[in-house]
């Protein structure tokens, strides 16, 4: 979760609520550990799914944890619910969205597909979102 308000150095305080039918664990994560990166699929990037043939010219990006022990690592892809909102209901199928990952040690495009996260849009929104323990 990431409290944000509308522009940049805009301050004020808030108090976070957080309800649950089972027990919540709330750790702060320091700014080190925490990246956004915002891109989009153009002309040239939108590629599809894997049954595509075009599939692997989507964006890509290469992740390296600094470190060697175990780890957890928490993806997910999200993109603007009112952009999307009514073209989801309309054709959720065609507005699935979802990531690939692979493993390695450089950015390959022709790697084995590790594991897929993939989410089919209904309302509200669903992020698909993956979590990576102890590797």
């Amino acid at each position: 979760m990431v409290p944000t308000l509308s522009e940049k150095g805009v301050k004020g305080a808030y108090s976070l609520e957080i309800h649950s039918d089972h027990a919540v664990e709330v750790e702060e994560l320091p700014e080190t550990t925490s990246r956004t990166i915002a891109a989009e699929w153009g002309t040239q990037t939108a590629g599809g799914s894997h049954i595509h043939p075009d599939w692997k010219k989507n964006p890509c990006f290469h992740l390296k944890l600094r470190t060697t022990g175990p780890t957890k690592v928490r993806i997910s892809l999200s993109r603007p619910e009112k952009d999307w909102k009514n073209k989801c209901i309309r054709d959720s199928v065609g507005c699935m969205m979802g990531f690939y990952l692979m493993s390695g040690s450089k950015p390959n495009r022709n790697q084995a597909i590790f594991h897929e996260a993939l989410s089919l849009f209904r309302l509200p929104p669903r992020t698909p979102t993956f979590l990576l323990e102890g590797q």
